[in-house]
């Protein structure tokens, strides 16, 4: 028998919750379990680009239009609808919109908290109203220990808190061969001989985009190009900042991009200098494709990463320690290659999306008691 899963979300670009519920859904296919994207958004709005990567897959999409601020009739429609047996919510509003959608019973809703963060007092509130929502779940899931530490600081009960890594698709995530590298340099502008250091993520302030620019005035290495992809807030505020820095020259804002696995490739250096993280998943992306990737001791990151073995570790916030993590990269090209095999290595063993989705499939069985 056919059980079918709604995966809720409230989504503003696409970044790692997306994409882990896109690999969750297409693994999904060939069990008992039918994935249903719902996709939280106003009439008024397109559907987000998870929706599109979703419909491309051959997932069904459901909208779930908000006239009002926590619309949750409109989603106990939709569960009625499309005979939905699990909820499986994906941040804030999602948790909090389908207990409403429940009556207030959580038995058949499962959470996955992918990142914990309150630096703004709207996402305090949110913060408050989804922990009364996560203590009255059937299951609680993070992806990262750290996550789960933070969680019970806030008086969560250990055992009702499943820690499941996230996973990527391995079968897309490696080196790309007969890829004219020099050739999709120049369609981005960038110089054929320079070594280009890559940030994937939203342009905000617990990406850490800034630390990573005065690293990179501060290094005597001429010939470096940087590519900030992914948009947000402070895009403006970082394009100033990279003049006043004097590397606006060097420095490409690309914003939202769908080539990720392209411009992975023609890169050398990987740096996610984050303030707060859970599991990244261009950091298991970037490791898949063997790139050399200089991260912050943030969130999980220090599990995934051993320093000087398969990535490089800095304390998040310290330019100086970031600059010379990344100058020790690209002056020892043997300690390069070293970390990019290795790093390929850790995620095979560890962080693939079929063994991601074994463990969320054990979960959906306990609540459906098969």
């Amino acid at each position: 028998m056919a059980i079918n899963i709604l995966h809720l979300i409230d989504s503003a670009g696409y970044y790692g919750a997306e994409n882990v519920i896109i690999n969750l859904c297409k693994q999904m296919k060939n069990t008992d379990f039918v994935p249903v994207l719902g996709c939280i958004m106003s009439k008024k709005d397109d559907l987000p680009e998870v929706g599109v990567v979703a419909k491309e897959h051959g997932i069904q999409v459901v909208p779930v239009f908000q006239t009002v601020k926590f619309d949750w009739w409109s989603l106990r429609r939709l569960i009625n609808k499309y005979n939905i047996d699990i909820i499986h919510c994906h941040g804030y509003k999602p948790s909090v919109l389908g207990f409403l959608a429940e009556g207030r019973n959580g038995k058949r809703i499962i959470i996955t908290c992918h990142l914990w963060t309150n630096e703004t007092f709207r996402l305090k509130l949110y913060a408050f109203l989804e922990s009364f929502v996560m203590r009255r779940v059937s299951v609680l899931i993070t992806v990262s220990e750290t996550i789960k530490t933070v969680l019970l600081k806030t008086g969560m009960r250990r055992d009702d808190i499943v820690v499941i890594h996230n996973g990527i698709d391995l079968e897309k995530w490696h080196e790309l061969h007969n890829f004219n590298k020099l050739l999709y340099r120049e369609t981005i502008g960038l110089k054929k001989d320079s070594i280009i250091i890559s940030l994937f993520g939203r342009l905000n302030l617990q990406k850490g985009h800034k630390f990573l620019l005065e690293a990179i005035a501060g290094l005597s290495i001429n010939n470096i190009e940087v590519m900030c992809i992914g948009d947000g807030p402070l895009r403006q505020e970082l394009e100033v900042l990279s003049r006043k820095l004097n590397i606006n020259n060097s420095v490409h804002f690309l914003g939202f991009r769908n080539d990720i696995e392209e411009l992975l490739e023609i890169t050398d250096i990987c740096v996610l200098p984050s303030l707060d993280e859970g599991l990244p998943m261009i950091l298991l992306e970037a490791m898949a494709m063997k790139k050399s990737v200089v991260a912050t001791s943030v969130g999980a990151v220090p599990s995934v990463i051993i320093n000087k073995k398969n990535g490089l570790l800095v304390p998040p916030g310290d330019v100086s320690l970031l600059k010379e993590a990344i100058q020790t990269v690209i002056k020892d090209p043997g300690l390069c290659s070293l970390i990019g095999n290795n790093a390929r290595e850790t995620v095979v063993n560890r962080y693939s999306s079929e063994r991601m989705t074994e463990q969320y499939l054990e979960q959906y069985k306990k609540i459906a008691k098969i």
